[in-house]
């Protein structure tokens, strides 16, 4: 999570296993290393307190591993350890895929988006939250809300200019477990900052999230309903009405990487 005013607990790898490379794939894997160290881990951790208040610096250390074979040949992941009666995780260990950190293929995104992407979920297991009892679309649509996910979402519109059928076809996919998920869980959590921020809550997101890790046993829905007034069954409804999400959608567009900090 973000330092919150000193500390970076989250970089402070505690080593880098899994890969017998060559002698010039290591050095890559340094430099990479080197930069994660240097600036990618802390500036992340900064990022996620900046947008969500969750402060995890001094709680936990994560290994840092390279891999060939990630799980779903995912670009970068985050494994836990989780409390089944708690839901709460411990983050230990940030994979990263070699084949596009250190190899050299363009995995479409900058690696500091990536790790700012990876380290929302490093973040959220990390706090006082119940994690595992999230939705996907919330998991991965927060994650997306700080790393940007305009890309992802025009990916989906076929690189079209955004129109009522078009974006309605995407936010229905909410809930999906696949890309299309990610994009309409990115939307839908611009749309709750939004419903947040108009209910007379100046900070949107970044309050109910507090609220949320101040007591683990809360749910998302409780959270939602705290803070809009709507169950998370409504809120979901809403964001896929025509004058709801689609509409928010309309009118605040779909330029640049849609990370709500000005350095992504």
């Amino acid at each position: 999570g973000g330092t919150g005013g000193g500390g970076s607990g989250v970089s402070g790898a505690g080593g880098v296993t899994g890969v017998d490379p060559t002698a010039q794939r290591t050095e890559r894997i340094e430099q990479f290393t080197a930069a994660l160290m240097n600036s990618m881990m802390a500036n992340a951790e900064q990022a996620v307190w900046d947008a969500f208040g969750l402060d995890v610096s001094n709680t936990y250390d994560m290994d840092i591993t390279y891999t060939t074979s990630p799980r779903g040949n995912a670009v970068a992941s985050v494994r836990y350890m989780y409390t089944p009666s708690t839901g709460k995780g411990l983050p230990t260990t940030m994979d990263f895929n070699l084949t596009y950190f250190v190899d050299g293929v363009n995995p479409g995104i900058s690696a500091d988006r990536v790790v700012a992407h990876e380290m929302v979920h490093a973040a959220m297991a990390g706090a006082n939250m119940a994690m595992a009892d999230y939705p996907f679309w919330f998991v991965e649509g927060t994650a997306e809300y700080v790393a940007g996910g305009n890309e992802r979402v025009l990916s989906h519109l076929n690189w079209q200019t955004p129109t009522a059928t078009n974006v309605k076809a995407l936010v229905d996919k909410l809930g999906n477990r696949d890309s299309s998920g990610y994009a309409s869980g990115f939307l839908a959590t611009k749309y709750l900052d939004d419903l947040i921020q108009k209910a007379g809550h100046s900070t949107g997101i970044k309050a109910m999230m507090q609220w949320l890790d101040d007591t683990p046993t809360r749910k998302l829905t409780d959270g939602i309903q705290q803070f809009t007034g709507l169950t998370q069954a409504q809120f979901e409804a809403k964001f896929k009405s025509l004058d709801g999400g689609v509409q928010f959608v309309l009118d605040t567009g779909v330029s640049g990487t849609g990370s709500i900090l000005t350095n992504y």
